[in-house]
């Protein structure tokens, strides 16, 4: 593993809480391959991922080619520490998000918190 990747793979495990989770190879995984993101949508989980993802395939978008990496974060609740990873004091990209109705407010607060 390179050590920009490792790098990656650290801050995303913090962020998610530990190693092992899906989530954590996921995002690992998109950072490793997307380095060039330019923006990062934040998602609460995979599946999530994948239907953004899909959905952007059959509007004919390759969020790649756009300097965009789907970031699933393993749940709301996590939203501060992957603000903290990618937001003004970490990578500093421009940030979007996806989540429940019922998370918008958890969502909100977050993105506050990190001056996003």
């Amino acid at each position: 593993m390179d050590e920009l990747r490792r790098r990656h793979v650290a801050a995303v495990e913090w962020a998610a809480g530990g190693k092992g989770a899906p989530v954590v190879v996921a995002a690992a995984d998109l950072l490793a391959a997307g380095v060039d993101a330019r923006t990062v949508v934040l998602v609460e989980g995979l599946s999530d991922q994948v239907a953004l993802e899909a959905l952007a395939r059959r509007r004919g978008h390759d969020l790649g080619a756009e300097g965009v990496a789907v970031v699933p974060i393993g749940g709301a609740t996590t939203i501060g520490r992957f603000l903290t990873v990618f937001g003004p004091a970490g990578l500093d990209v421009e940030l979007a998000g996806l989540c429940d109705a019922a998370e918008e407010r958890t969502f909100r607060r977050g993105l506050e918190r990190a001056g996003s």
